[in-house]
């Protein structure tokens, strides 16, 4: 007896041996030998951050895309650093697209997955970058926090390039909590430490926040000066922040009465942004060249006020679409690794108790049966507790997933909202202009200039109407999509939910795949009723 089961315990330490070496989602021996080298995709790895990296202000949706890809593939193969760095180009490219809450989720996650590996440079500017997203969400004790520790990172690290941004961003802090001491201290130290780098990016970009910090407490020479020097200083490839200097130059000189200087800077901020397709700056520069000409010249503010419309269109959508699929993606990720995780742990902990319960056999047989009996038992209570971990665990993802991609929709649709409203605005404004001309010429009796300013009152009254029904339709889709699922039914048409849907599933893929393009058809039934139906749940199966 005691010789049968020494034998069955020696099988089974080569079943155990031999399924350590077992790929556990194909049954087949792992190996070595791969179609692709360690090295090749190490390659690949740093060539799509490269991509990513050179993408991540001027096409933002393309950073994304890179950066998803490196992140994939870096995770797959265990390739740390790469993984780090395809982070903190996802979370810039968000940032340039203003998805600040979803910037910050990554950036958290970038710190963690620093602090995992040991990576103490890259997790300072993960602190650096997080420090960014609150400034600019206006969390200002949360970004005073998070550069405060990055700035003693980076000055522990020796790097005084980082350590000059990161005192910008206190500073800032200081200027939006109205602490003006503090702020020009650190915006000072700012400058002083860029300037040793000898790093032109690093000093222009300290020089504008200087600038900034000097505007918001009035001293509007000093701000002027920063700024002139920031874009004497700027290289070819900061063209954002170049726009960005001359559109705020522009809105000095407007202050100090200087229109001619003014309207050049305003004029070389928009070029620079269109030449470099920021349609952040576009859209800025649009709307001040629009506010310049409103009086002066109705029409040319008009034409500049539909180009800022058509920007923010393509940025607001750009913003919708990669914050929305890559939110659902980068979830999904860490889901998988979650479950993945669960699972080594708990066949490392069966394989774990099988080998203790071995040893003992060797010793007494009868102790064997009875502690063998019992680890089953409580084998079947750990997976069955680490099954319902794991339900629990998918469910608030879901939540989370639910909540994070209704909160980027609703806020799109709030940004969108303005620009029918402001075009609605601009139009009454020049419609009540023109009825004082009208008044003028009806007394002069001048027919030919009376029914021209009626044609364009008339147009004008169809734009409004136009923009106003949009504004509508805007107002209407937020309603139904803010709506949280009650699990009640109701009447739907049917028709119009799959044409909403098939569109956002197309700028979906759009949106990841900018190259990609397919020609949409309809094949609906006219005279389809409306159904009960639960619209949210009947959409999430569409897309």
């Amino acid at each position: 007896m005691i010789l049968r089961y020494t034998f069955l315990i020696v099988v089974l330490f080569q079943v155990i041996g031999y399924s350590q070496n077992v790929n556990p989602s194909t049954g087949e021996l792992n190996s070595k030998s791969s179609n692709r080298s360690e090295s090749e995709d190490h390659s690949t790895v740093q060539e799509w951050n490269t991509m990513a990296e050179y993408h991540k202000f001027s096409r933002p949706d393309s950073g994304i895309y890179y950066a998803s890809k490196a992140l994939e593939l870096a995770r797959s193969i265990s390739y740390s650093e790469g993984e780090l760095w395809a982070l903190v180009w996802l979370a810039l490219s968000h940032q340039t697209l203003e998805n600040y809450t979803l910037s910050a989720q990554v950036n958290l996650e970038g710190l963690r997955e620093a602090e995992k590996w040991n990576q103490p440079y890259l997790a300072s500017i993960f602190l650096m970058d997080l420090g960014i997203c609150y400034l600019r969400s206006a969390n200002y004790e949360r970004a005073l926090s998070y550069s405060q520790r990055a700035f003693s990172s980076f000055r522990s690290l020796d790097s005084p390039r980082f350590s000059a941004i990161s005192a910008s961003i206190i500073g800032r802090s200081y200027s939006a909590l109205n602490n003006a001491d503090s702020a020009f201290f650190y915006g000072r130290e700012a400058i002083r430490l860029a300037k040793s780098s000898g790093i032109n990016y690093h000093i222009h970009w300290t020089f504008t926040r200087m600038a900034d910090t000097h505007r918001d407490h009035n001293n509007l020479d000093s701000a002027l000066y920063y700024f002139q020097e920031s874009i004497r200083l700027n290289d070819e490839n900061a063209q954002s922040e170049k726009s960005y200097d001359a559109l705020e130059i522009a809105k000095l000189f407007k202050l100090l009465d200087q229109n001619d200087s003014a309207l050049k800077y305003a004029g070389e901020s928009l070029q620079l942004a269109l030449e470099n397709s920021l349609h952040q700056q576009v859209a800025d520069a649009c709307l001040f060249l629009s506010d310049y000409f409103e009086r002066s010249e109705p029409i040319r503010a008009l034409q500049y006020n539909n180009i800022a419309i058509r920007s923010k269109d393509s940025l607001e959508q750009m913003r919708m679409m990669t914050g929305f699929s890559d939110l659902i993606d980068f979830d999904e990720q860490q889901r998988r690794e979650e479950i993945l995780a669960a699972k080594d742990e708990f066949e490392n902990r069966l394989r774990s108790n099988v080998l203790l319960g071995s040893t003992f056999t060797l010793f007494l047989l009868a102790i064997f049966l009875f502690r063998n009996n019992r680890m089953k038992q409580r084998s079947k209570q750990e997976i069955e507790f680490a099954y319902e971990k794991l339900k629990a665990t998918q469910s608030q993802l879901i939540h989370s997933e639910k909540m994070a991609s209704l909160g980027e929709l609703t806020a799109g649709i709030a940004h969108e909202i303005q620009n029918p409203l402001n075009f609605v605005n601009n139009f009454s404004e020049i419609n009540a202009e023109l009825f004082d001309e009208l008044k003028e010429e009806i007394t002069k009796g001048n027919e030919e200039e009376i029914n021209a300013v009626l044609n364009i009152l008339r147009e004008n009254e169809h734009k409004i109407k136009a923009h106003g029904q949009r504004a509508d339709a805007i107002v209407k889709s937020m309603l139904q999509h803010s709506r949280i699922g009650s699990g009640e039914k109701e009447l739907t048409d049917i028709n119009a939910l799959c044409d909403e849907y098939l569109r956002l599933a197309y700028h979906g893929i759009r949106a990841k795949k900018p190259t990609f393009s397919a020609e949409i058809k309809h094949d609906l039934d006219p005279v389809l009723p409306k159904i009960k139906v639960q619209p949210q749940e009947i959409g999430r199966v569409l897309v």
